[in-house]
C-alpha cells in the first residue's frame, strides 16, 4: 500500500512539474518566430519597397508592393511561425491578381524588433493598417487577410477598422480550441494564457468574411472553418481548398474578389 501511495505521489508531482513547465514556457509552444529573411520578393522579380514603422514601443518590418491603380491593398497577417520571408508565394498571388500587398513582421519576427505575444500582435496589425491608410488606401479599399494564428489577428483588427473584406486561412475558432486537441492530458482553460479567439473577433465583424481551409488540414481541424463560416451566415463565402496546414495552395484571389463583386 505504502508503495502505490508513493508511485502516485511520484506521479503527481511529475504531473504538476510537467504542467508548470507549460505554463512558464507556453510561448514557445504559441511562437515560432524566425528572425533571419531567407529571400525576398526581388527573388520573384517582384519590385517592392522595405517599410519600417513604429508599433507601440517596437519597429516593424515589412514589405510594400504596389497594385494596378484603383485595385484595393491586402494587409497581409502571417501565421505563427517563420517570417514574411516564408510568404513569397502567397505574396506573388496577391500580386498576380492586381492588388497591392503589404505583408509586416509582427515584433519578435525577422526584423521587428521586439518579442511575440497576443496583445502586440493586435497592436502590430493595427499599426501596419494605419500605414497603409496614410500610403493612401482608405479602410474601405483594404482586405485584411489572416493565416492560420493570423486569422484571429485579423479578425480581431477587422472588428474595429470595418475594412473592404476579410479572409481567413487555415483559421481555428479559439487557440484554446486546438490546444484541447493537441494536449488533451492538460487543462488548457486553466493554463493557456492566449486566447487568440476567432469566432468571438468575428462576432463583431461587420464586413464580408471568406474562410478557406482544407480537410487534409492537420492542425486545425476542417470542422474550426466551418463553425467560423457559420458565425457570420449570409456574410460568409466558404472555399475548401487542398493540402496539409503548411501546404495548402495560394489563395484563389480572383475567385474571392469576383465572387465578393470587387471588380479587378
Amino acid at each position: 500500500m505504502r508503495l502505490l501511495w508513493i508511485v502516485g505521489a511520484t506521479v503527481a508531482i511529475c504531473y504538476l512539474a510537467i504542467l508548470g513547465a507549460l505554463y512558464i514556457w507556453q510561448s514557445r509552444l504559441v511562437f515560432y518566430p524566425v528572425r533571419q529573411l531567407r529571400s525576398n520578393p526581388s527573388q520573384n522579380k517582384l519590385e517592392f519597397e522595405d517599410v519600417t514603422l513604429t508599433s507601440g514601443r517596437e519597429t516593424l518590418h515589412g514589405w510594400f508592393l504596389e497594385g494596378r491603380p484603383g485595385q484595393p491593398a491586402v494587409l497581409y497577417c502571417h501565421g505563427n511561425a517563420g517570417n514574411i520571408s516564408d510568404r513569397l508565394a502567397q505574396i506573388q498571388a496577391i500580386h498576380d491578381a492586381g492588388l497591392a500587398v503589404f505583408a509586416f513582421d509582427y515584433a519578435g519576427y525577422g526584423w521587428s524588433t521586439g518579442d511575440p505575444s497576443e496583445s502586440q500582435m493586435y497592436v502590430d496589425a493595427s499599426s501596419a493598417f494605419s500605414w497603409l491608410v496614410k500610403r493612401g488606401f482608405p479602410s474601405n479599399r483594404i482586405i485584411i487577410y489572416g493565416e492560420s494564428l493570423g486569422g484571429a489577428v485579423g479578425a480581431q483588427l477587422a472588428a474595429a477598422v470595418n475594412p473592404l473584406l476579410l479572409v481567413l486561412e487555415a483559421s481555428f475558432t479559439s487557440l484554446p480550441d486546438v490546444a484541447r486537441i493537441h494536449y488533451s492530458w492538460v487543462p488548457v482553460g486553466m493554463l493557456l494564457r492566449y486566447r487568440f479567439d476567432t469566432r468571438d473577433h468575428l462576432s463583431r465583424v461587420k464586413c464580408r468574411t471568406v474562410v478557406l481551409h482544407s480537410k487534409q488540414d492537420e492542425i486545425v481541424p476542417y470542422e474550426h472553418a466551418v463553425l467560423l463560416c457559420a458565425a457570420k451566415g449570409a456574410l460568409c463565402k466558404f472555399i475548401e481548398v487542398s493540402g496539409t496546414h503548411n501546404t495548402m495552395p495560394p489563395v484563389p484571389w480572383s475567385r474571392v474578389l469576383t465572387e465578393n463583386g470587387i471588380t479587378h
